[in-house]
């Protein structure tokens, strides 16, 4: 077994020099391939250019959200529903198939546009009250969710022949 001889710092610069070393031998060797990057490089880019590591970085985060666009929309808003509601998408479409695939005002069967269904709560309680389609959902919003603009609102319609 050989002896190492050196202090621990210089034994890690060395390993970290090594490591460096061949990342640079294997990116030469695969030209154009998508190489890990070891922290060491990473962080020797940043140092020695940060403008343009920084502009690597976006570029490539640019390309990723282009190329998944929808993927990336749909966990955006599974994660804010979980945020705002604590409910999952396998919740949302439990609560969905109890109400029999529809609106639970209009029961339309969908969901007003293209995104998704809307999960209606109480603004004051935060209680989630169960799944709207879009006009449903604006409809409650509108009239603040008061009974008594929706009722004035029904008693307008049919005073004047609706």
């Amino acid at each position: 077994m050989p002896i190492i001889l050196g202090s621990v710092k210089e034994r890690r610069e060395a390993k970290k020099a090594k490591k460096l070393e061949a990342n640079r031998r294997y990116a030469a060797a695969n030209p154009g391939k998508n190489t890990e990057w070891s922290r060491a490089c990473r962080d020797r880019q940043r140092a020695e250019d940060p403008e343009g590591f920084k502009a690597s970085v976006n570029e490539k985060a640019r390309r990723y959200r282009a190329k998944n666009l929808e993927t990336m929309r749909k966990k955006g808003r599974e994660r804010e529903r979980f945020r705002r509601y604590g409910l999952t998408q396998e919740q949302i479409d439990a609560m969905l198939a109890a109400q029999g695939g529809v609106c639970a005002i209009c029961k339309s069967d969908h969901p007003g546009n293209k995104r998704a269904w809307h999960v209606d709560h109480d603004h004051e309680t935060k209680v989630v009250r169960a799944i709207l389609c879009h006009p449903c959902n604006v409809m409650l919003g509108v009239a603040k969710d008061s009974p008594a603009n929706l009722l004035a609102g029904a008693a307008y319609l049919i005073a004047h022949g609706k």
